[in-house]
C-alpha cells in the first residue's frame, strides 16, 4: 500500500533567511558558550581573603553612607567613569585612602559592570592571600600546582602553534596591595620571590614596543605611590600603578563604614 504523499511545502525566501540564520548561529552559539567557560576558569583561580568570594555592582553603592554624601556620589561616579573607559581599552587604574571606604567594593563594581557589558574576563587576588601562598608552596609543594593555574591565569596559555588557547586575563585586581609589606608605617621590603612573581605576570600584560598596557589592572590600596615604591622594585610598581591622574580614585578623606 502506498504511503500517503504529503504536498510538496514551499519555503519563503524569509523562511529560508530564517532557517539560515539558524544554521548559521548554531557555531557562535557554541563560541559563545565556550568563551564562558573559559572566563569562569579564570575567575575559579582568583584568591579572596579568608577564601571568601565578592560580589559587588554600582547599585549597590550607596553614598548616604558617608558623612559626606556629595563625596561619596563623586567617587562612585569617578568609579563609573572609568569603567566606561575600561569598556573600550585596557587602563591601570588605583583607588587608594582610608581602609573600610568602599575601595574593594567599587574596584568589583567595575568588574561587575566591564564584564556584564563588553564579556571581558576578570581576576581578582588578594595580595596578602598571594604572599602567604608564594610563601607556603615552600612547606606545601602541592601548592605550586595552585600558584601555576594562578599565573597561567593572569599570562594566559599558548598552544603548541603559538596562538592563544586562553588569552591573559583582561581585567586584573590586585586588591589590598601594600598590605603584604607589614603595617603601613614599617613600608618593609616585600619578600623578594613574591616581587619577581608579580614583576613577570606583569610584564606578560604589557606591549613593551609601544609602551602601553595589553589589559586592565585594578590595584585597591592604603598606601600612597611612594610608600608602595618603599616596599617593592620600580620597575614593577611603573608596570602596574597608573600614572595618569584621571585614572587614580582618592578615597582619603571617606570615612569607614565598614560594618556600619
Amino acid at each position: 500500500m502506498d504511503g500517503i504523499k504529503q504536498p510538496p511545502v514551499e519555503i519563503t525566501p524569509e523562511k529560508r533567511a530564517e532557517i539560515q540564520a539558524r544554521i548559521d548561529g548554531i557555531p557562535k552559539k557554541w563560541r559563545a558558550i565556550l568563551a564562558d567557560q573559559k572566563r569562569k576558569e579564570i575567575a575559579d583561580n582568583s584568591l579572596w581573603s579568608g577564601n571568601q568570594p565578592l560580589a559587588f555592582s554600582f547599585a549597590d553603592w550607596q553614598p548616604a553612607k558617608q558623612p559626606d554624601e556629595g563625596l561619596g556620589r563623586k567617587v562612585g561616579n569617578q568609579a563609573f567613569l572609568l569603567a566606561k573607559k575600561m569598556e573600550a581599552t585596557p587602563v591601570n587604574v588605583n583607588l587608594f585612602g582610608t581602609r573600610g571606604s568602599g575601595k574593594t567594593s567599587l574596584a568589583l563594581a567595575i568588574v561587575d559592570k566591564v564584564a556584564k557589558e563588553t564579556g571581558q574576563s576578570w581576576l581578582f587576588v588578594n595580595t596578602t592571600e598571594l604572599a602567604s601562598l608564594i610563601g607556603q608552596q615552600y612547606e606545601y609543594p602541592e601548592l605550586k600546582g595552585k600558584l601555576d593555574r594562578l599565573y597561567k591565569a593572569i599570562t594566559g596559555i599558548k598552544s603548541g602553534d603559538g596562538s592563544w588557547y586562553r588569552k591573559p586575563v583582561d581585567i586584573l585586581v590586585l586588591d589590598d596591595f601594600g598590605t603584604e609589606g607589614g603595617q603601613k608605617s614599617d613600608n618593609l621590603k616585600v619578600r623578594r620571590d613574591m616581587q619577581e612573581w608579580l614583576y613577570r605576570a606583569s610584564n606578560a600584560r604589557i606591549d613593551i614596543q609601544n609602551n602601553r598596557p595589553t589589559g586592565s589592572t585594578i590595584i585597591t590600596t592604603n598606601n600612597i605611590s611612594s610608600e608602595l615604591l618603599a616596599m617593592y622594585d620600580s620597575k614593577l610598581i611603573s608596570r602596574i600603578v597608573t600614572k595618569q591622574p584621571e585614572n587614580v580614585i582618592n578615597f582619603t578623606k571617606l570615612k569607614d563604614v565598614r560594618n556600619g
